[in-house]
């Protein structure tokens, strides 16, 4: 798991344009104020600074994500459509169709596409833990997509027949 957010990161952190930065640089100077006023409090008021801390982190995470999110579909929109999934019959074989429209002015020139697999659970906290964690994933980037064009993406997952699951799309396009 902690590959898979390196690697995650890397890819990010690679692949930034100038907004990227400053949107994250936004985000990391207000958690930066908040915990320094926290600390200040923390002899002063200290439950008061204990809820800063914590609304510090929580604002760190919350923050880069929407902050990364709203980049992204603002300056790079993209349109996706998963065909449903085929399992072939004669093997253990499932094949995954997926178009990448680029909606945007500029070509992308990267873009990840993941796909993972996850368990249905019996309650909503089982959901939301296999979620998390899911049995399998399959990732797949691809080279430049031109403004207006369509990239088809095909994902087949060999020795693969999944019983009772769902299925989760993610794309970041740069």
């Amino acid at each position: 798991m902690t590959n898979s957010i390196f690697s995650t990161i890397k890819f990010y952190v690679s692949n930034f344009g100038f907004y990227d930065y400053v949107a994250v640089s936004w985000v990391i100077l207000l958690f930066l104020a908040l915990f320094i006023l926290a600390i200040y409090m923390m002899f002063k008021r200290p439950f008061f600074a204990i809820f800063l801390f914590l609304l510090s982190f929580v604002g760190l995470g919350a923050g880069i994500n929407y902050s990364l999110k709203f980049i992204d579909d603002v300056t790079r929109p993209k349109d996706v459509n998963i065909a449903p999934l085929r399992q072939l019959f004669y093997s253990d074989v499932m094949i995954a169709d997926v178009n990448i429209t680029n909606k945007s002015k500029q070509p992308f020139k990267k873009c990840r596409i993941k796909l993972s697999f996850h368990n249905i659970g019996k309650s909503k906290f089982e959901n939301l833990k296999f979620k998390f964690n899911p049995f399998h994933t399959e990732v797949i980037i691809t080279e430049q997509i031109e403004p207006g064009k369509t990239g088809e993406i095909k994902f087949v997952m060999k020795e693969f027949r999944p019983q009772n699951y769902t299925t989760t799309l993610r794309t970041e396009c740069f």
